[in-house]
């Protein structure tokens, strides 16, 4: 977990919670909070906000400090990751909707085993890692909530309708099909028939377009009606090519 940012920038926050308003224990608290990061993030082998809170989560704190605790990672981790201030409404995004410890433990094997070969491989940043097994995980336990928590449970029909909503529309993207596929190469060696197996059962998706409104053909052929008609005041000429139609007008 790189903490230059923070090391380099945390005044500037400091900075905008004393000209916004903040309390002072509240910008005392964030500091402190700060400070231990940066003075603790070598020897704890953190590698996201969420170990920091698990890590404190472990040495038994009370519910009342935990919670604190998190509120102000969660202005440290949104400061730090996505440069943003804090607003008083947002809340703290490091455990919310959280499934990962819901996961079977063949669920969660599966996703400590990318988060370390990515580590290991050096070629992302860790918050980009974490990001990514945040949508895995996502997919896992849309599976498991189906009924399924074993690799080797998983059907290609089981695949697809985790990809579906309800309603019969795609959940999900090429991205996040992307991010599985390769949270699934990296659990290969582990075993190399089944996840090359798993990894082929990954839809084909058509990328998803918003905000494009297509005509129907009984909307295109009301329009080459209108504009074929000298007496509507529009005059086009239509011409087909192969597939093509092009509408010229004079």
């Amino acid at each position: 977990m790189n903490v230059q940012n923070l090391k380099n920038r945390y005044p500037e926050l400091i900075t905008y919670m004393k000209d916004d308003g903040y309390s002072k224990d509240y910008i005392d608290r964030v500091r402190r909070e700060i400070e231990k990061v940066i003075a603790n993030v070598n020897s704890s082998n953190w590698q996201s906000y969420e170990d920091i809170y698990h890590d404190y989560a472990k040495q038994g704190k009370s519910k009342a400090a935990l919670k604190h605790r998190l509120a102000s990672l969660g202005v440290i981790e949104r400061f730090d990751v996505s440069g943003e201030f804090p607003d008083g409404r947002t809340r703290q995004r490091i455990v919310t909707n959280s499934k990962e410890q819901y996961l079977s433990i063949e669920f969660k094997r599966i996703i400590d085993t990318f988060r370390d070969s990515e580590l290991q491989r050096g070629a992302k940043n860790p918050n980009t890692i974490y990001r990514e097994s945040r949508r895995a995980i996502n997919f896992l336990y849309a599976l498991q909530s189906a009924g399924i928590s074993k690799a080797s449970e998983i059907t290609q029909q089981s695949v697809i309708e985790a990809f579906m909503n309800k309603d019969g529309t795609q959940r999900w993207g090429r991205k996040c099909k992307y991010i599985i596929s390769v949270v699934f190469k990296t659990n290969v060696p582990s075993n190399p028939e089944l996840f090359t197996r798993l990894m082929a059962y990954l839809p084909d998706l058509r990328e998803v377009r918003k905000n494009i409104q297509y005509l129907t053909d009984e909307e295109i052929n009301k329009i080459k009606s209108v504009l074929s008609n000298r007496n509507s005041g529009f005059v086009g000429r239509h011409f087909k090519i192969g597939e093509k139609s092009k509408l010229y007008f004079q």
